[in-house]
């Protein structure tokens, strides 16, 4: 009963026989060559490079293929035209021929001139006039202009050979910028044992002649003469014999001649006489010793010291000098 089950059919148990191996695909990555050519010939690069060996190429005939605006005529400027500072009445009017002359610097310029504002002002400041040159710079309106700041006569050295102009530090004017009439016009020092150390424009090299121009400005404030010195009757500064070597600021002690010959003892040059009265206090002994009648007597020349607190010592001259 029952129909017999079917047989399985026996699987050969001979290995079957393998397929023939399939060829490995080629690679898909581009060589070097085909790499570079990819990347160098794109837009960008191509024109990154055309513009590299367009400069290249270029470069030696740059400076004639850009324009050269510092030549062109509206950066031009004519140096006789440059604009200063108002000079004072001492400083002579031909000052700006001077400096373009002694110089050397050329009748025009290019306001393109990156170093033209340090070169003209390096000019000025060798000028023995100029004290400080406070700018050089160029205005909107294309125009040079000069701040400067001159110097101002003080006084006039007495020497053996002449006159010497000097301003309020001691420096050296140019003499040759004074005429005879100009002698009278400021106060003069005398019994200077030294000559000026170098040229114009130039320290005296003297401590006494640096002492002597402040307290020339003092008496002569603004170079007028009416204010004090002639009005007290002065004539000269004198200045301190028989130094000690090196000499000391501190340690002079200057006089003032009048007219007559009458001789004040001033002291210390301003600025160092802490141990007397201080200047606006002498200068108010001198006031009430004019308004006495005392700084040109009719008795004769006087010794008058007014340095000291206590009061003011009056002594005939020639009793002074019998001593």
């Amino acid at each position: 009963m029952g129909g017999e089950k079917p047989k399985k059919s026996k699987r050969s148990s001979a290995p079957k026989a393998k397929s023939a191996a399939s060829p490995k695909p080629a690679s898909t990555k581009p060589s070097m060559a085909t790499w570079v050519r990819r990347q160098v010939f794109r837009p960008v690069p191509l024109m990154v490079s055309a513009v590299i060996v367009t400069a290249i190429v270029l470069a030696p005939y740059l400076p004639w293929l850009i324009p050269q605006l510092e030549n062109r005529p509206e950066y031009q400027f004519d140096m006789a035209d440059l604009e200063i500072t108002p000079p004072h009445r001492w400083v002579p009017r031909t000052i700006l021929d001077e400096v373009l002359e002694k110089e050397g610097l050329p009748e025009t310029v290019s306001l393109l001139d990156e170093d033209l504002c340090r070169r003209v002002a390096t000019a000025w400041e060798r000028h023995p006039w100029i004290e400080q040159v406070k700018s050089v710079r160029i205005t909107r309106d294309r125009t040079l202009r000069a701040d400067l700041a001159y110097r101002v006569p003080v006084a006039f050295v007495e020497v053996p050979n002449g006159l010497y102009p000097i301003d309020s530090h001691g420096v050296l004017l140019p003499p040759v910028d004074f005429s005879m009439s100009d002698a009278n016009r400021l106060p003069h020092l005398r019994g200077v044992q030294t000559q000026p150390a170098g040229a114009a424009g130039t320290a005296w090299g003297d401590p006494v002649v640096e002492a002597a121009a402040e307290l020339a400005a003092l008496l002569a404030p603004e170079q007028n003469l009416e204010t004090y010195w002639h009005r007290y009757g002065l004539t000269a500064i004198l200045a301190p014999q028989n130094l000690s070597q090196p000499v000391r600021e501190e340690a002079l002690v200057f006089e003032i001649l009048t007219r007559d010959g009458s001789r004040i003892i001033w002291g210390r040059p301003p600025g160092f006489d802490s141990l007397e009265q201080p200047p606006r206090e002498k200068l108010a002994r001198l006031e009430l010793l004019h308004s006495l009648g005392k700084l040109n007597s009719a008795d004769g020349p006087q010794w008058i010291d007014i340095r000291y607190f206590e009061d003011i010592s009056l002594e005939p001259m020639q009793r002074r000098v019998l001593r």
